[in-house]
């Protein structure tokens, strides 16, 4: 198991009910706890095996640097996938490579247009 996801889940059976993360969006926020992170995270796992992924596929995010993304990230290592990050700066010529070479089957998109 991966060191982040062995913490992640030490902390959330440990302090689930903590603030985990805190995320500013624009004049307003979002917190997560730990347990709400992990439910979240969970069944973005389930949608992913619900698409057919199996442990070892790769998985792309195309994001903006985020609490989204974390939570991503967590659901793709629960899973036994492999993280393929896709910033938001990247143009759309080298999002076309990244799935040639790295063949990643499945993307989590956050919409960036306004990061």
């Amino acid at each position: 198991m991966f060191y982040i996801l062995e913490k992640f889940l030490h902390y959330e059976g440990v302090i689930p009910d903590q603030l985990f993360l805190h995320q500013a969006m624009g004049e307003t926020s979002r917190a997560w706890t730990w347990k709400q992170a992990g439910d979240h995270a969970r069944r973005m796992t389930t949608a992913l095996r619900g698409m057919g992924l199996q442990p070892g596929d790769k998985v792309a995010i195309l994001s903006k640097n985020c609490a989204e993304w974390i939570i991503a990230d967590l659901a793709i290592m629960m899973g036994g996938f492999v993280s393929v990050p896709l910033y938001a700066t990247i143009t759309a010529p080298t999002i076309r490579m990244f799935a040639i070479v790295c063949h990643y089957y499945r993307a989590y998109h956050q919409d960036v247009a306004g990061a």
